[in-house]
């Protein structure tokens, strides 16, 4: 027999503050070694992995990091492919030499075998998980048990969009930067609650995350937030709303002068929003933060200025390969492409389960209608954002304290995630699951602060002894946060194995993106060293996708036609041709790079292996006038002249 209550309304619950110990769960530094465990453990699968994507230009063929090669301050005058920094030929603004050093000092360890670099890694990333442990419990606070933070933390070690950052070896300036990101906040919040010599470390590690990958200066914004919203408990709503809130005024008044509307009275709702009103009259304590915020917000600045003179006045110009949206004509569809790419990342972000190496290359095409139904899913990002700004005003809703913790996890996602997002600064990339890793903390902060949140509104104990009544919501909560991690670690680990060579990585992209031009090039090379026969087709078949879905390819050109003219040599003079074509389609729109020299080397020999020696000469003088130091392309000549004699 059930036993609901009929003729009386059902009070509200009151919920019981739970500590630590009443949830069994051990001390904070336990938690710490099991999120380390999981950090590493689930990427024991990439030890055998090999260097792939751009290990092999930022590591292997980079000299600074090799001892041989380069003095130790080499890496401190160039960028993070070893150009020199400025320089006009420098490609690349990155400056990253810490993160160059650890590659160093892996090679000086145990020279160029991957599975080192794939062990500090994974090390790397779990020293970023458990900081990240303790970043959630000061976001917190010590009011919320251990274990939510315990939760926030096992998320971050298992998300899959991390797996770009640690199982490929050159992500490891995104972990680099995120561990000094989260010693800089840690360190600030330790100067917030207790003495602001700690602003001393957390500007050292500001430097040093700046060091090892540039958005890692964003930790400033994360920062403030933290001191306004978390340490000093102060309440946007009252300046939102002006002179329509009166703290004189009583909580049900206040109520129905916000939201419109009385609002139950549910015991935590008004402690919390007492707490509110009360931060509010104590506007006294605002003063006490500017020092150490001024301090900080000046430090950054001069670090910003100190990083940008040292670009030079180089402009770094992004092609149409690397990321379309930079070269539409038309501005509105530019921005609406720009935007869509940031709802992608963020729905990677949150629904982490279709992932690809490279999104570029024209395997996401840009936006170039008004009827265009992926317009759709930028208004519904803007309308998210809107109800979720709106919802974060009326205090009848969420308490302040919950607020506050919102407001923070959003900072944690927003402020890493901007100079990358490609708003405001062209950016080499569409969406890089790679500059996912640190903002990937928001969304795991959040995730614990929603499920704590609901966990705390339902009650212990079922109203009735059903077998139906017995399970709570609490117990769904409980299989949400289950499900969660074992969906994220399970799809991490089949992640993680696509990155062990370049052949099952590019052939994963191939399959998810398969407009995607680039990875259909580099799929067919990974593949193309001393193939079997029966993988001939299937070479030249991507080569020749990624040539239809771009035709200035210019690198397709060459190695398909070095692909025919290999394994086939009666297909020599249709290599020839392949060549020729390339060349034609690199004069109509040139792009930056050796791939003319290339072509016109390729085609002088191709037609001296064929016996036209006059069509070789011709291409090679103009190869040569392009290039007069080519040395290669001057002995091939010279040797075309010496065999006709002339």
């Amino acid at each position: 027999m059930s036993n609901v209550r009929t003729g009386e309304s059902e009070p509200y619950f009151k919920v019981e503050s739970v500590t630590v110990s009443q949830m069994g769960w051990g001390e904070p530094i336990g938690h710490a070694v099991v999120v380390a465990i999981l950090a590493s453990g689930l990427y024991m699968n990439t030890l055998n992995g090999d260097f792939v994507f751009d290990d092999q230009p930022a590591i292997v063929s980079n000299d600074d990091c090799h001892p041989d090669r380069s003095p130790l301050m080499g890496a401190w005058k160039n960028n993070f492919w070893g150009q020199e920094m400025g320089s006009p030929y420098s490609q690349h603004a990155s400056y990253r030499p810490l993160t160059v050093w650890t590659f160093r000092a892996n090679v000086w360890a145990h020279g160029l075998e991957p599975w080192g670099f794939h062990v500090v890694n994974a090390v790397l990333h779990a020293v970023a998980s458990v900081l990240f442990y303790f970043v959630c419990r000061w976001g917190h606070g010590k009011d919320t048990p251990a274990v939510v933070s315990l939760f926030a933390a096992a998320m971050f070690a298992v998300h899959p969009v991390h797996s770009e950052a640690v199982a490929n070896i050159v992500g490891r300036a995104e972990i680099l930067s995120c561990i000094c990101f989260f010693a800089a906040l840690l360190s600030y919040c330790a100067a917030c609650q207790y003495s602001m010599l700690g602003l001393v470390p957390c500007i050292a590690f500001t430097i040093a995350a700046v060091l090892c990958k540039e958005q890692g200066i964003m930790v400033v914004g994360v920062c403030l937030v933290y001191d306004v919203l978390i340490q000093s408990k102060f309440d946007l709503l009252p300046f939102v709303w002006g002179s329509l809130v009166d703290d004189d005024k009583p909580l049900e008044d206040r109520r129905g002068s916000v939201s419109g509307a009385a609002q139950p009275h549910n015991a935590m709702r008004r402690d919390d929003a007492s707490e509110s009103k009360a931060s509010n009259k104590r506007l006294a304590n605002w003063v006490d933060p500017t020092p150490r915020m001024c301090i900080l917000i000046f430090c950054a600045v001069s670090i910003v200025e100190a990083r940008l003179t040292m670009n030079g006045n180089e402009e770094y110009v992004v092609d149409e390969k690397t990321n379309p949206a930079t070269h539409i004509n038309d501005f509105s569809f530019r921005v609406l492409t720009k935007t869509y790419y940031v709802v992608l990342h963020a729905w990677v972000l949150i629904f982490p389960f279709d992932l690809c190496c490279d999104w570029s290359s024209f395997g996401i095409t840009s936006i170039e209608s008004y009827a265009d139904v992926r317009i759709g899913a930028i208004i519904a990002l803007f309308f998210a954002t809107l109800a979720l700004v709106i919802v974060m005003m009326d205090d009848a809703l969420l308490p302040q304290r919950f607020r506050a913790k919102i407001a923070f996890g959003v900072a944690l996602v927003a402020f890493p995630f901007l100079p990358a997002s490609g708003l405001f600064l062209d950016v080499g990339f569409v969406v890089a699951e790679r500059v996912l890793y640190t903002p990937s903390a928001g969304t795991c902060f959040l995730m614990s602060a929603c499920l704590w949140h609901q966990w705390n509104r339902t009650p212990l104990h079922p109203r009735d002894t059903t077998e139906l009544g017995r399970w709570t919501p609490r117990n769904a909560i409980a299989a949400i946060a289950t499900a969660l991690l074992v969906s994220h670690g399970l799809k991490l680990w089949d992640r993680n194995a696509e990155w062990r060579s370049e052949a099952t990585l590019y052939e994963s992209g191939v399959q998810y993106l398969p407009n995607n031009a680039k990875l259909h090039h580099n799929f067919a090379r990974s593949i193309a060293d001393n193939p079997p026969r029966e993988v001939w087709h299937k070479i030249e078949y991507h080569y020749r996708e990624a040539i239809r879905i771009y035709p200035p390819y210019g690198s397709a050109y060459i190695n398909l036609g070095v692909h025919l003219a290999q394994t086939n040599s009666n297909r020599l003079e249709e290599a020839v041709k392949i060549w020729v074509e390339g060349l034609e389609q690199w004069k109509r729109n040139p792009i930056l790079g050796d791939d003319p020299l290339v072509l016109g080397l390729n085609i002088g020999m191709g037609y001296k292996n064929l016996g036209q020696f006059d069509n070789a000469i011709v291409v090679l003088d103009e190869c040569l006038h392009r290039a007069p130091g080519y040395a290669r392309c001057r002995q091939v000549r010279d040797e075309v002249r010496a065999a006709t004699g002339k």
